[in-house]
């Protein structure tokens, strides 16, 4: 039997601790500029990515299939 029939690959302790911290980590601090901006601005850091990127943009303008793509943060699908 090959390794892909076989399953995933087990992923040892001390790595599994290792990514779970980090996604912890990320978890706090997307929450922590999240309410600072929401705060301070009245922005989700959804509406702030697509301000920035129009900034950053020729003449401050996308068509929406290209900002869909530019965009970082979402509470959706993964950027392609």
């Amino acid at each position: 039997m090959t390794s892909a029939q076989s399953g995933p690959e087990r992923i040892d302790e001390q790595r599994l601790h290792a990514w779970t911290q980090l996604l912890e980590g990320h978890t706090r601090v997307m929450h922590e500029l999240e309410q600072e901006l929401r705060d301070g601005h009245g922005l989700s850091l959804s509406e702030y990515d697509v301000l920035h990127r129009l900034q950053d943009a020729d003449e401050h303008c996308l068509r929406m299939s290209e900002l869909a793509r530019a965009l970082l943060y979402s509470t959706g699908a993964s950027p392609a």
